[in-house]
């Protein structure tokens, strides 16, 4: 899901760079977070977006991509928060 290569992403380890091929066409590129107090963290790093799963009335849960791994993992977080959202167009 990763975009592959090292143009936007920090990579330390080159097993794990190889391992982003993009296959699924989701292009995940490194755009970090906006916490709650309104910094920037992590650009290069990793690729967080929201899901549209709610958690809680003040959360939710989102998915992220990391440049130390090639999974897709789930946390939750506070909706003051800043990730990335997939604009999907229905044909």
């Amino acid at each position: 899901m990763k975009e592959a290569g090292h143009e936007h992403w920090n990579y330390y380890d080159d097993q794990i760079s190889s391992e982003a091929t993009n296959e699924s066409g989701f292009t995940v590129l490194p755009a970090g977070y906006r916490f709650d107090d309104g910094n920037y963290y992590n650009m290069g790093n990793n690729g967080n977006f929201w899901s549209s799963s709610e958690f809680s009335i003040s959360g939710a849960w989102r998915r992220e991509l990391d440049y130390e791994n090639s999974g897709v993992y789930r946390y939750y977080s506070d909706k003051q928060g800043g990730f990335s959202i997939r604009c999907l167009r229905d044909d």
